[in-house]
């Protein structure tokens, strides 16, 4: 199918962390002369590149990823077409000759180099979630993407999602390969075709059901989730607590989750969110304050993972990130080499009021030293926005209240795969009350409370795994912290309740 409009709007990545994917190496190998005279618009010139990069390989979907790859590495998000009313054309040779491209002209250039390779290509048209979406198709359309044919099946492919994201206007380098091994399923959470058989679902699925489904960008399935029952809608009207479960069998993976207003600068809701984990099973809950709408999210990381941001605001860079970065090198703890890596790796946008990263992942001394400075500095454990959906309290439903925090506060309990909270899952509890607490672990040998600057052991039942403890909340203290140790000796605090 021929795609005879232009699409214009880019959905940006949820993620502003650099996630560990690797890129073909042999698509920073390309003769120069090659690569001068493809962006000088030579025909023969792209059929050598394409040459270059696929003719020694029999492996179509190789083939395909080397294309998607070079194209990921060279062509830039064309923001001026599609902020500022550009009109730049978006047939493959002005991509080429631009390095700048829309949606469609990503699309035409991928179906260029695969025609070339003998791949065959088409360009999809349809809508997708994220920046920009508003929860309708009607009309031609919002994006395009391609479907490649792998043997005897097609795979939906977004080179253009998988070259980096928009931040504010401006085009931010961060390769992916997310998008290139999504199943029909997978794809339709984030992409939905104008041609229902484009879908390559059977039977397909309704615009109705794609509308109603949440945004979930490919890294939610590249980082192994999935969901173990019905997950929650784009947008959920409420009569009470909403809670879904997901799984992930990868045990390093640890998860948070928050909500904030859906309103443009909208604020945390703090408190609103929770979530359990029972081995390799999650249970998220979200409740909502008022009646104003708001989004929930899932975020995670794995343990051990220096993850490097993409983006650091001016007052985190330079009050936070570089003084830092300066006292380890003042301490011994970095080399002036690895310091220089740091500062020389993120570039001020003055428009943006920020620094961001400059992404090559081939430059593996100047990443490592990076991920080593954030680690020291503290700022290589950031998580990941895995998805979100929208929540707003139904007709009878008012929503939990003002001033009231619906969950305790968070700190290490996610950080554990066999440790339950059962009793009271309440954030703020009132003084003087007796409250039963109950925790069912077998991660830790000792948990307590902290109470009048002591800790109060709970009681361990050997048959049901169980901590538990009566007690009377404090009057002379705000806040109620749950700590707990591995070896009764060093001691870790899991959740903290508000006392009022």
């Amino acid at each position: 199918m021929k795609i005879f409009f232009q699409i214009i709007v880019m959905t940006a990545f949820l993620s502003h962390i650099a996630f560990a994917d690797s890129m073909e190496k042999k698509v920073r190998t390309v003769p120069k002369e090659i690569t001068e005279r493809v962006f000088q618009g030579d025909e023969a010139a792209l059929s050598r590149l394409v040459k270059y990069l696929t003719n020694d390989t029999a492996s179509t979907k190789l083939k395909v990823k080397l294309l998607h790859d070079w194209i990921c590495d060279n062509i830039s998000y064309d923001s001026d077409t599609a902020f500022f009313g550009a009109d730049n054309p978006q047939d493959y040779k002005a991509v080429l000759q631009s390095q700048k491209a829309v949606c469609l002209g990503y699309v035409n250039l991928m179906n260029k180099m695969c025609e070339l390779s003998g791949v065959e290509s088409r360009g999809v048209a349809g809508f997708s979630k994220g920046f920009g979406w508003k929860n309708t198709v009607s009309g031609l359309g919002n994006h395009a993407w391609n479907a490649v044919k792998l043997g005897t099946k097609w795979q939906l492919i977004d080179v253009m999602f998988d070259a980096g994201f928009v931040d504010m206007a401006m085009f931010v380098k961060h390769y992916s390969s997310a998008y290139l091994s999504l199943t029909p399923e997978q794809f339709f959470y984030s992409h939905y075709p104008l041609d229902a058989e484009d879908q390559l679902i059977s039977p397909p699925k309704s615009a109705e059901e794609f509308k109603s489904e949440p945004f979930l960008p490919a890294l939610f399935f590249q980082y192994g989730f999935s969901f173990k029952n019905q997950p929650p809608k784009y947008l959920n009207t409420m009569e009470k607590e909403l809670s879904f479960e997901f799984l992930n069998e990868d045990t390093s993976v640890v998860v948070l989750s928050d909500a904030y207003s859906a309103e443009k600068g909208g604020a945390t809701l703090e408190n609103s969110s929770w979530v359990d984990r029972n081995g390799i099973y999650f249970t998220a809950f979200f409740d909502v304050a008022d009646k104003k709408q708001y989004r929930g999210r899932i975020l995670a990381r794995k343990k051990g993972e220096t993850a490097i941001p993409m983006l650091f605001s001016e007052f985190e860079w330079e009050d936070v990130v570089l003084p830092t970065a300066q006292e380890l090198l003042d301490e011994g703890a970095i080399e002036i080499e690895e310091y220089d890596f740091l500062v020389n790796s993120y570039a001020f946008v003055a428009e943006n009021e920020r620094f961001y990263y400059l992404e090559d992942l081939f430059d593996k001394k100047r990443i490592a030293a990076v991920q080593k400075v954030l680690k020291l500095a503290g700022e290589g454990n950031n998580f990941i926005d895995m998805f979100y959906f929208d929540m707003q309290a139904g007709e009878n439903y008012a929503g939990y209240g003002a001033k009231i925090k619906k969950f305790p506060t968070m700190h290490s309990y996610n950080e554990v795969n066999e440790t339950l909270l059962l009793s009271p899952r309440t954030g703020t509890l009132k003084k003087g009350e007796k409250i039963t607490f109950k925790i069912r672990s077998e991660d830790y040998a000792d948990i307590g409370l902290l109470i009048n600057g002591g800790l109060v052991p709970l009681k361990y039942d050997e048959k049901t795994k169980e901590f538990a403890l009566e007690a009377a909340i404090p009057t002379t203290q705000d806040e109620l912290i749950v700590y707990a140790s591995k070896n009764m000796r060093d001691y870790k605090s899991l959740f903290v309740f508000s006392l009022d």
